[in-house]
């Protein structure tokens, strides 16, 4: 959540399940890839690709 709030992305968190709100489907592409990295990389988590959209 603070890493979120501190890109100033607009989100809502459902337990384990994330939806970030953008203005455009390229916006979508590099906020999916950064977020993807820091969750893997920073926090040690797995991201399930079937439920990534």
């Amino acid at each position: 959540d603070k890493e979120l709030e501190a890109r100033k992305l607009r989100y809502t968190r459902y337990a384990d399940d994330c939806l970030i709100f953008v203005k455009s489907k390229a916006a979508a592409t590099r906020v999916m890839h950064s977020i993807t990295r820091f969750i893997e990389n920073k926090l040690g988590l797995k991201v399930n690709a079937e439920k990534r959209k």
